[in-house]
């Protein structure tokens, strides 16, 4: 095998696990739950996803791994909205007890 040869291959197979690297990624992401998003949040954290496929396919790893750190933001910011829905009606069934009794005397 030539010098040419082993560096094309060697080339090849970076290549290759920095594509490997962002399918694993994406797959992991993919993996996350999603219990109280809405259907549309959902479809915009997959066509994130899915642009990440897209840029991997055509060879660009770097704006793929871009898109994969895009939606790992984009599923903790919902995340985090979603916590504060549910903390708030929690909060306030917790409060009002006290406040009725603060109230009644």
């Amino acid at each position: 095998m030539s010098a040419y040869d082993a560096r094309t291959r060697q080339s090849e197979e970076r290549k290759n696990e920095k594509r490997n690297a962002i399918f694993n990624d994406a797959a992991s992401l993919e993996g996350n739950p999603r219990e109280g998003f809405a259907a549309e949040t959902c479809r915009q954290f997959k066509r994130l996803i899915s642009g990440s496929y897209v840029r991997c396919f055509d060879f660009d790893c770097s704006d793929a791994r871009k898109m994969l750190v895009a939606a790992q933001e984009f599923c903790r910011t919902r995340a985090e909205e979603t916590s504060r829905h549910w903390y708030l009606p929690a909060s306030i069934r917790a409060w009002l007890p006290f406040a009725i009794s603060i109230v009644g005397t």
